[in-house]
């Protein structure tokens, strides 16, 4: 019998059906960040705000960047964990977060492409 601490992770929870998941004794869901949310991971990542107690607003983006930042609903903290990858790794300007977040909500179902991973 197991006697430790066992934690699953999966982007298919409604797909599993109720009696595996009685076996689960918490279950989590995260939900993508919203608009707010969006807007002070884009200042502290791409433009290096850094209030850790958020006793102040963000600082305010330019039009085109919030309007692009407003259609990227379903993004989370590892889709700009992502695009900061990609960034670092090709050296890419801090101009390119806006684009590289895009990419990112490209991949996600609800813009029509189809994932691929294990179940």
């Amino acid at each position: 019998v197991f006697q430790g601490i066992f934690i699953c992770a999966s982007n298919h929870a409604r797909s599993f059906d109720a009696a595996l998941m009685r076996r689960f004794t918490f279950r989590i869901e995260f939900q993508p960040l919203s608009a707010l949310q969006r807007r002070a991971m884009y200042a502290e990542l791409a433009l290096g705000w850094q209030n850790p107690s958020f006793d102040e607003a963000p600082p305010a983006l330019d039009a085109a960047t919030d309007a692009r930042l407003a259609r990227l609903d379903g993004l989370t903290p590892g889709d700009f964990a992502n695009a900061a990858r990609r960034i670092r790794s090709l050296a890419l300007p801090a101009t390119a977060w806006i684009d590289e977040l895009e990419v990112e909500h490209g991949t996600k179902p609800s813009a029509g492409s189809r994932s691929i991973g294990f179940l």
